[in-house]
């Protein structure tokens, strides 16, 4: 089979021209399917092309031979098919290499899927749509039915309905924002710009987010074992603030600091309250085994204007608002209250993990130190603490848990970098299996309750030189099911037993001779909850 020099000419251009001319259209019309089509039909004639040089050279051999025999032939012809093959070979490699660059520019626009579809460009933009829904059900048991109050019982509600965006743009910046919905108006959810400079160490973000306090605050409320996260970071006001953070990470160390403002997004006036918080982890993995250990440091200042802190704790679930254990007095509509007058307070925070195969442990412990307004302190520049409990000494507070889970098919609990991750189920439904089950027990304990001395003005949360804010030691065990990774169906128990507290008094008024914070009662509850992510 032969080709002149002139046709190996023709068909080149017509192939260059054919790559280039539909690929500019389609990338200023945006149309990837029709570039997706054209490189097939490039590909089928590459390989043609390529089926004809390997005849050409088939062909080429006995002419060859002939000559190196001494045998008279056409050396002018044989000259041109080399040289034709050669250029050939030359005009398919350089066609292939547009074809691949087509093939990653129609493979950077195709959305990717991981829950949701994320759009990427090749210039650093990227858009992934998030969300959250989350609807639960349960009961909360009224402790001897002495609590005169609707919001024990049976009840369910969303507890989160969670909508937002993520992505990138160009120079290494990320950005994400979410709303809350779930409560019939919008609430902010995390808020924040980040600047994560590729295969550097360190990082930077602004915005609205949650500070370094805790493995559990840190992990994503998709992906904690229970329902809601430890009391530890309900009763101690763990909750977003405004301002700017660092991190500095490595192979197994990461180091996150931060200095935020107040709680409230877009207070005019009034977020005068500020934080310095730091915590350090260290996640080596010895063989298939990971690891976690970290320790943490908060120190808080309350809005000069409201010198406050309400320190409280719901019985593990959301499903009810009232809180048995608390540094306000007892309401019958769970209403926050006044709580205590105070500075601000410093948190000190321990925290260890391990995953272990298809078992996982976890324990958190912290130690609140109060920097209360005494009842002979005088405020000035713009200081109040009205109404609020003034107490004679700095109350010191402690919560800590332990927690072990395991999964039944095989699974191994997601982690990454300092907070629990996303799991990957085995056999999810999609691929004709049943998803994963996993088994998770835990132990939780809060104590608000210590000696302050005497309070001005008299409260009726201190009974004789003691704080009254009760303890509360939760049992609670959970049956999770993921029938895929992002769908999870959780059945769980919960018995919580306390001890004093605002409202042992009216849960047991006939214990006299019983001091109010020493008198017991126990609370139980059966939550669900149906979770679906993207």
């Amino acid at each position: 089979m032969k080709l002149n020099k002139m046709t190996a000419v023709l068909l080149a251009a017509t192939m260059l021209g054919g790559v280039a001319t539909p690929a500019l259209a389609a990338s200023k019309k945006s149309r990837d399917s029709e570039l997706r089509a054209m490189v097939e039909r490039q590909q089928k004639q590459i390989d043609a092309l390529n089926a004809q040089i390997q005849a050409m050279q088939a062909n080429a051999v006995p002419v060859v031979g002939a000559l190196a025999g001494g045998v008279a032939a056409d050396a002018a012809a044989a000259e041109e098919n080399a040289s034709n093959i050669e250029f050939m070979q030359v005009t398919i490699e350089s066609q292939q290499a547009q074809i691949d660059a087509l093939k990653k520019t129609t493979a950077t626009n195709a959305p990717n899927w991981k829950g949701a579809p994320e759009l990427k460009s090749g210039t650093g933009f990227s858009w992934k749509p998030n969300g959250v829904i989350q609807y639960d059900a349960g009961y909360v048991s009224n402790p001897n039915n002495k609590i005169n109050t609707a919001n024990l019982g049976w009840n369910s509600n969303f507890r989160r309905l969670l909508f937002g965006v993520e992505g990138t743009v160009p120079g290494d910046f990320k950005y994400k924002f979410q709303f809350d919905v779930a409560g019939g108006s919008l609430g902010f959810e995390d808020v924040l710009i980040a600047y994560e400079p590729a295969g550097k160490p360190y990082s930077l973000q602004v915005g609205y987010f949650y500070p370094f306090t805790s493995l559990d605050n840190m992990t994503s409320n998709r992906f904690i074992s229970m329902m809601e996260r430890s009391q530890l970071n309900d009763a101690f006001g763990s909750g977003r603030r405004i301002g700017v953070a660092g991190a500095y990470q490595t192979s197994e160390f990461l180091l996150q600091a931060g200095l935020m403002n107040g709680t409230t997004v877009n207070a005019a006036t009034g977020n005068t309250a500020w934080s310095a918080d730091a915590r350090a982890v260290w996640f080596p993995k010895f063989g298939t085994a990971q690891y976690h250990a970290a320790v943490g440091y908060h120190n808080r200042h309350n809005n000069k204007n409201s010198l406050g802190q309400n320190y409280q704790a719901r019985p593990f679930t959301t499903l009810t608002s009232i809180r048995f254990v608390g540094t306000s007095p007892a309401t019958t509509t769970g209403a926050s209250g006044t709580g205590i007058a105070a500075y601000g307070d410093q948190i000190f925070a321990a925290e260890l993990a391990g995953i272990w195969g298809s078992f996982n442990a976890v324990a958190e412990a912290q130690l609140v130190k109060v920097d209360a307004v005494n009842p002979t302190d005088v405020l000035s520049g713009g200081q109040a603490a009205s109404g609020f409990t003034r107490l004679a000494q700095d109350p010191t507070f402690f919560s800590a848990y332990g927690e072990v889970g395991y999964w039944f098919t095989g699974e191994s609990r997601g982690y990454k970098a300092g907070k629990w991750d996303r799991t990957k189920i085995v056999n999810p439904f999609d691929k004709g299996g049943w998803g994963g089950f996993q088994l998770v027990g835990r132990v939780d304990y809060l104590n608000l309750t210590q000696y302050v001395g005497a309070s001005t003005p008299t409260s009726s949360l201190v009974t004789g030189g003691t704080l009254n804010g009760g303890s509360q030691l939760g049992y609670l065990v959970a049956l999770n099911w993921w029938p895929t990774d992002y769908v999870r169906f959780t059945s769980q128990f919960i018995r919580s037993d306390i001890t004093g507290g605002p409202s042992a008094a009216a849960v047991d008024p006939t214990s006299l001779l019983t001091p109010v914070y020493d008198r017991n009662y126990s609370v139980n509850a059966f939550v669900m909850r149906a979770q679906l992510d993207f």
